[in-house]
């Protein structure tokens, strides 16, 4: 596993800490509504590529994926942690949407949610 998140963190040009303690909450919190652990590996890069495509820079980035991590581990994002990475990675959230099945917030009218 160490192996697959350091190819990862070197695709994406993420800090390898960052990306396996994104992984390891990810894991905790989705695994329980039957993500495989390749489905998580592919979220996991994920959330890297959106964060280096919206430009954001490394201490940006490890930020933004400690409060996204952190609200995957307690089940909600919310506060400070949904504030933090709207405006580091707004991107992200955009990934997050889609890989959830959502739609992206670009691509809704007035007044839906996704």
């Amino acid at each position: 596993m160490q192996e697959k998140l350091l190819a990862i963190a070197n695709r994406t040009g993420a800090d390898i800490e960052a990306t396996g303690n994104l992984y390891v909450k990810t894991s905790r919190a989705l695994k329980e509504y039957g993500y495989t652990q390749q489905e998580i590996l592919t979220f996991t890069e994920a959330t890297n590529n959106a964060m280096t495509i919206g430009g954001v820079a490394a201490e940006q980035q490890a930020s933004a994926l400690l409060q996204l991590s952190q609200a995957l581990g307690s089940g909600v994002l919310q506060g400070d942690e949904f504030k933090s990475i709207a405006e580091s990675a707004p991107i992200l959230l955009d990934t997050i949407a889609e890989y959830m099945g959502k739609k992206p917030r670009g691509n809704q009218k007035a007044g839906q949610r996704g």
